[in-house]
């Protein structure tokens, strides 16, 4: 059996699925090394107007993380567990399971996206 121990931020840096209730099919999260994370809530029909959360994210200590909506504004926290196959992010009593997702699963607007929500984060970070 692996071991569930991880080291925040580094094991959580990539491209993630994340399970919860909208669209009927899983979301994706990406974090990077800067600190930022952009997750799409929906992968499965890009035309409904696209639903991401564009966010600058911390850590408070080894199972939390602090998520803003901009670099300076207020933040929230949510805990992270590692599991086998990924972690988890518990939002109060609510969790979402997150795991791996591989570029060849996502769909190919997917990265054009992601880039144009990480150089609006750029821009924010510049406008503060």
């Amino acid at each position: 059996m692996k071991s569930l121990s991880f080291t925040l931020p580094v094991d959580l840096i990539g491209y993630w699925w994340v399970e919860h209730d909208f669209e009927g099919a899983p979301g994706v999260l990406i974090f990077d090394e800067k600190g930022y994370a952009v997750q799409f809530l929906a992968t499965n029909d890009r035309s409904k107007g696209q639903g991401i959360m564009r966010l600058w994210f911390t850590l408070d200590d080894l199972v939390t993380l602090r998520f803003r909506l901009s670099p300076k504004g207020n933040s929230w926290t949510r805990t992270v567990e590692r599991t086998e196959t990924g972690f988890t992010i518990f939002a109060g009593d609510i969790a979402f399971p997150i795991w791996r997702a591989e570029r060849t699963e996502l769909p190919d607007w997917l990265e054009a996206d992601y880039q144009a929500a990480i150089q609006k984060l750029v821009e924010q970070e510049k406008g503060d």
